[in-house]
């Protein structure tokens, strides 16, 4: 996978009061929350750092795991860059 960087210098916006950041996703237009499901930690957490990386995102939440179910998720938070579409659709 090749990534290209962004300028990643865009502030975010902080979540509104009451909200945690996948409420602030889902109800935020061009705001996004995205879940890496890996094996692994190790694997997880690189794919986060590149991701993040090169796009205008958070850095990598702590890994969990569901009971009962294979592999890590690690989850991440972030919003279109400046200039791109942002009107929800």
């Amino acid at each position: 996978m090749t990534l290209t960087p962004t300028a990643n210098q865009t502030p975010h916006r902080s979540v509104g009061p009451g909200m945690n950041a996948l409420q602030h996703a889902r109800t935020i237009p061009g705001h996004v929350s995205l879940t890496i499901e890996a094996a692994d930690e190790t694997t997880a957490h690189a794919m986060a750092q590149q991701l993040a990386a090169c796009h205008n995102l958070t850095g990598p939440s702590a890994p969990w795991r569901v009971p009962g179910e294979d592999g890590v998720r690690i989850r991440l938070h972030g919003h279109l860059e400046p200039g791109a579409p942002d009107d929800g659709h």
